[in-house]
């Protein structure tokens, strides 16, 4: 309607500008150029600061990039830059507890997905990502076995019988009985430990 307005037009190629390099973001995002795609949600940020309304799913998009990429810290930035753009914002709450998880710091994303059930409960996935959360959480309050023998999930009858000896040899208590009294309660404490490692580990039903 009014071409010769050169604000308007300025305002006008600005937004084909933002509208273009989000639509190529998404495109390399898609075809796993994740380092891509997160340097051009950059771009879109730089075009238009105060644009909240676009700009929170851009925050939105590039954590989800810097996730990928295992950029974690900058990923919960962007989603909280996203979140102050929308107090409400269900994807980003939910983005956030999702990085949290992949970075195994179970009670963070507790919380995280807690904060977005108060906000949003009937997101979709949320019940089963909360609930998969605390679960984790009381897995890691219990002793990890694998760990006190040092073997993998995979390792198989032989791999942990191994493991068990030589971490039996190493903290038997006879071997630490002229060390401090602390040295001996803390070899008599794993000594233990590895003993009750073997014991579930070496059961196929109880592992």
């Amino acid at each position: 309607m009014d071409p010769d307005n050169t604000k308007i037009m300025r305002f006008w190629k600005a937004l084909n500008k933002s509208e273009n390099l989000k639509g190529s973001a998404a495109a390399a995002f898609q075809n796993n150029l994740i380092e891509v795609a997160a340097g051009l949600y950059g771009q879109c940020l730089e075009l238009d600061p105060l644009n909240g309304a676009f700009n929170q799913a851009i925050y939105f998009n590039r954590a989800s990039a810097y996730s990928k990429l295992g950029r974690y810290d900058e990923a919960s930035a962007d989603c909280d830059a996203a979140i102050a753009l929308n107090s409400e914002y269900a994807k980003a709450y939910l983005k956030k507890g999702d990085i949290k998880m992949d970075q195994e710091l179970w009670e963070e994303a507790v919380f995280e997905y807690s904060k977005l059930k108060n906000i949003a409960p009937q997101t979709q996935g949320l019940r089963q990502k909360l609930g998969a959360a605390q679960l984790e959480v009381k897995k890691s309050k219990r002793k990890n076995y694998y760990q006190i023998l040092n073997v993998t999930k995979d390792s198989g009858e032989a791999d942990v019988k191994k493991a068990y000896r030589k971490g039996a040899i190493l903290w038997h208590p006879d071997k630490h009985s002229c060390g401090t009294e602390e040295e001996q309660k803390e070899a008599e404490a794993k000594f233990k430990d590895i003993g009750e490692a073997y014991a579930v580990l070496s059961d196929q039903q109880k592992r």
